[in-house]
């Protein structure tokens, strides 16, 4: 069953709904999937991760979406995104082997509402609609639970996922 966390997807809501129902509607994919929560520090400001997927069957991949049909400069943004990711979560002693991760970090460009994506190779993955389920199919996880354990709470930690504070009620009326 896949859980779905939802933040702030303001600047991208229609793309975020579609990427929370398709990835909902794929019976075997489970963990955890992240909406408009993840920001990154980045030595030039603000990185906004707009999804990230937390899988024990496909490992790590986040989403760079795209609202409308124009990509842009999609492989810089991917690259950014990769970059950030794998900084933050080394620090975390349970997801190394040495000075690497013991998994890849996947990142894909998510456009809903294009009618066609173009070919592109490894690492950099394009999808839509129709192509999202095969996409992700193709990322497997290869560590164990342990490290899935681990990797779901970095996550957490990097991209100050919280839960919402207490409303505090008042004693007195005035």
């Amino acid at each position: 069953m896949l859980n779905v966390v939802w933040g702030s997807a303001r600047e991208k809501p229609e793309s975020s709904r579609a990427l929370a129902d398709k990835l909902s509607s794929i019976s075997e994919l489970s963990g955890y999937l992240y909406l408009g929560y993840p920001i990154i520090g980045s030595p030039t400001g603000a990185l906004k991760l707009d999804a990230l997927l937390v899988s024990d069957k496909v490992g790590l991949i986040a989403f760079d979406l795209v609202e409308g049909t124009e990509l842009g400069e999609f492989q810089n943004r991917q690259d950014d995104i990769a970059s950030m990711l794998d900084v933050r979560l080394k620090p975390h002693p349970g997801l190394k082997v040495g000075r690497e991760l013991k998994f890849d970090i996947q990142v894909v460009t998510y456009a809903p509402a294009k009618p066609t994506t173009p070919i592109v190779e490894d690492p950099y993955y394009i999808a839509n609609q129709s192509s999202l389920e095969k996409t992700i199919s193709q990322f497997k996880w290869q560590c164990d639970y342990q490290v899935f354990k681990n990797l779901l709470a970095a996550v957490q930690v990097v991209t100050s996922i919280r839960a919402g504070k207490l409303r505090r009620e008042p004693k007195k009326k005035d």
